[in-house]
């Protein structure tokens, strides 16, 4: 038997559905993977059609034709899905030679470099290593600041509030020195005391460079830096960390484009994210995650749409898709016993005030035993790598759960919690 017309599949479901499908269409819905994934599809739609109450005489009758007339949009997007894909006409000149948007940033004129850089704005951290690449090469005072503002402004607008208040005291505090061949420790360590944040530097990190008389922000020095020795940083485990860019922003893999079909079931899970019912914007964000980076374009376009509560729910989205390295210890996302909620609460509320210069990761993490009181599960994988890696932190008053994320997700480890005691592992990043 051929494949059933996505026509007839919703004909069945007007009539009753499976109950009155004949013997051989049930034997094709169970051996063919591409048919019954077209009527698992078109089910969930007419379930979403169901619940709507749309024709229903009733105070907020208007609300609620709003609300069936979105999910019939979803079922004619899925049933426009399932088609056989149509020949694809070949992509003209004109869309082949696209503008570049950092191109038009930094050279077009004033209105095309502001609608450039809303475009970059929208990509958030997924921007950063090009405008980093981009920095590198353009050394003129005007584009270099250009650059460096707009890379703050992802950096803030992506961090938590702790994060912006310290990027915000980079910004704001002011040095006046000058260093002749200073190595980067000594540096980081005077502008932690002039700008009252906390910072490290990835124990990889080695380096010296010229720092001329200024009376400049404590930011822009840190700019100088990072640009003379090809760093970054970003505010990460309660410090200002920095570090290769290539540590705070892997450039993803290439991503297969979505097929035609892929782009109009995703288009029609992105409207739905702006659904009512609670249900239907979970399975939305569940099919979104699990078609991958790939659909990324389609939620950008959705967080700039005018629902605001579906443009919230993209920028969870994209906020999921990016940054795939831990921002924190797995330990605060379980689901603690409650005999270890004590061990919990200690590492959250213990602090530590730390002036260290290359320790041994190892020496820190008795340091933090003691002050947080805890005992320590290792392996032998776990071990070598403490021994290996060395901290330089300038920080006061950090939380003792912060500098066990220092210790252990900088060196590939990571935390949890079982049976009263902090069990240090190998991370298996995905």
């Amino acid at each position: 038997m051929s494949c059933i017309a996505p026509e007839h599949l919703v004909e069945l479901l007007e009539r009753g559905g499976l109950d009155v499908a004949g013997a051989d269409e049930r034997r094709h819905l169970a051996e063919c993977a591409q048919c019954t994934d077209a009527w698992s599809r078109i089910a969930f739609a007419d379930d979403i059609l169901r619940d709507a109450p749309a024709f229903q005489r009733q105070p907020g009758f208007a609300r609620v034709f709003v609300g069936a007339a979105a999910a019939a949009s979803i079922l004619m997007a899925i049933l426009i899905a399932i088609q056989p894909d149509p020949p694809q006409a070949r992509p003209t000149q004109q869309a082949e030679s696209k503008p570049d948007p950092m191109k038009l940033f930094l050279d077009g004129s004033q209105a095309e470099s502001t609608a450039a850089r809303l475009e970059i704005l929208a990509r958030g951290t997924d921007a950063v290593p090009a405008l980093l690449e981009e920095r590198a090469r353009r050394q003129d005072e005007g584009h270099w600041q250009a650059l460096n503002d707009l890379l703050f402004e992802i950096k803030s607008s992506a961090a938590t509030d702790e994060g912006r208040k310290a990027l915000v005291s980079l910004a704001e505090h002011r040095v006046n020195f000058k260093l002749n061949d200073a190595y980067v420790r000594s540096v980081l360590d005077l502008l932690a005391r002039v700008a009252i944040t906390n910072l490290a530097i990835d124990p990889q990190m080695r380096g010296a460079c010229d720092i001329r008389p200024t009376h400049d922000t404590a930011r822009r020095v840190l700019d100088v830096i990072a640009t003379k020795l090809d760093l970054d940083y970003d505010y990460r485990f309660g410090v200002i960390w920095l570090t290769s860019p290539k540590r705070l922003w892997p450039v993803p893999k290439p991503i297969p484009p979505l097929t035609a079909t892929e782009e109009k079931i995703a288009q029609a899970w992105v409207a739905a994210l702006g659904a009512d019912s609670l249900e239907e914007r979970d399975r939305a964000s569940l099919e979104l995650r699990l078609l991958g980076r790939a659909v990324i374009p389609l939620i950008e376009a959705g967080a700039r749409g005018e629902d605001t509560g579906r443009a919230a729910r993209c920028r969870d989205l994209l906020d999921a898709f990016r940054r795939p390295v831990p921002l924190s210890n797995a330990w605060r996302a379980q689901a603690l016993a409650l005999a270890d909620r004590p061990l919990a609460a200690r590492l959250l509320a213990a602090r530590v005030t730390l002036t260290l210069n290359e320790a041994f990761a190892g020496d820190c993490l008795g340091l933090l035993k003691r002050v947080a009181d805890f005992e320590v599960v290792t392996d032998a994988a776990v071990q070598e790598i403490l021994v290996e890696s060395r901290l330089t932190l300038y920080v006061r008053d950090l939380p003792c759960s912060n500098a066990l994320e220092l210790i252990t997700l900088p060196q590939g480890l990571d935390a949890k919690i079982e049976n009263g005691k902090v069990v240090l592992y190998v991370r298996q990043d995905p």
